[in-house]
């Protein structure tokens, strides 16, 4: 952005003590910056705030799993960056023309095991509805740089940014109030039927002796076992352990989905995997469903709606 901008003094600002990486252009100057840190925003805006004319915020880190399985400590903390650090920018930089909020797609469609992400990219999504000198552009995950470099995605096309750059400057120069720029791998509806509820069987947990497994069961475990590696790679999986101990990830569940519905067309859905992680546990869904001609909804892993609401209504101390 700095060799695109020559004319244009840019203040880079992260939590790392020093620039990382290639020699900066003479027009860059790097900040160390805790962007949450109310102190160092003050202090910044103090020195540097009468000569700055934009404010374009990258912060954001993302989420580790299923929320339920979190304090509010720790749920609050991966939103910070994105929700404080945009809060103390709009307060400290009032004067300047446009504060630029670089949030993710995911504030919009939502992303399994992401939610307090979600949550704080839809936060930085809402900041420019209320008007001001707040704008916000929802992207899909970089290429070569940023939390997402290196990192397959299985639905929608990473920027580069040499490409990147030139969408950020369309959108800064366009008025634009709130924007989304993203392109799917595959058509919308294959996307979102990912998400959609099917019937489940009800699963027990109770051990069954047997003599020897049956034909269903082994037929199960075998076409499981198989879709986790078309997923995961050709390897041998422990069949009690978890997906995410064993190399999954939020994204790669998705894929898991995928690869499990061709094998057992409209058995599985993303929910039922984070809730049934295990080889054995999703052979043994499959296994009721081959022998139990009427399916049952599933309530046993249900959460209760209320508590999770009740998790979610944070009240301010």
């Amino acid at each position: 952005m700095a060799a695109a901008y020559p004319d244009t003094c840019i203040i880079a600002a992260g939590r790392s003590p020093g620039w990382k990486g290639e020699p900066h252009p003479a027009n860059l100057r790097y900040l160390a910056l805790d962007v949450t840190d109310e102190h160092q925003v003050q202090a910044l805006a103090a020195g540097e705030g009468q000569h700055v004319d934009y404010v374009l915020n990258f912060a954001g880190e993302p989420a580790r799993g299923l929320f339920a399985n979190k304090s509010k400590a720790e749920f609050c903390g991966r939103t910070r960056s994105k929700i404080n650090g945009s809060y103390l920018l709009g307060k400290y930089f009032p004067h300047v023309r446009e504060i630029i909020h670089f949030a993710s797609v995911a504030g919009l469609i939502g992303a399994m095991g992401q939610t307090e992400y979600c949550a704080a990219n839809a936060y930085q999504s809402g900041l420019a509805v209320d008007g001001g000198n707040i704008r916000t552009l929802n992207l899909t995950g970089w290429e070569d740089v940023g939390m997402s470099a290196g990192k397959a995605d299985y639905y929608f096309e990473k920027l580069h940014s040499r490409d990147g750059v030139k969408l950020i400057d369309q959108f800064v120069h366009s008025g634009v109030r709130q924007a989304s720029m993203l392109k799917l791998k595959t058509a919308a509806e294959d996307y979102s039927s990912l998400f959609g509820r099917t019937e489940q069987v009800s699963v027990s947990r109770s051990p069954q002796p047997q003599a020897a497994p049956s034909v269903a069961a082994s037929t199960a475990v075998q076409g499981v076992t198989e879709a986790w590696k078309r997923t995961l790679g050709d390897d041998c999986y422990d069949p009690q352990l978890s997906f995410f101990e064993q190399g999954g990830d939020s994204i790669t569940i998705v894929q898991l989905c995928d690869e499990l519905n061709r094998s057992f067309p409209g058995s599985f859905d993303v929910t039922t995997l984070f809730s049934i992680p295990t080889i054995n546990g999703q052979a043994e869904l499959m296994e009721q469903a081959i022998q139990v001609p009427v399916q049952q909804v599933m309530s046993e892993a249900a959460p209760d709606a209320a508590d999770l609401l009740d998790f979610l209504r944070f009240q301010k101390a």
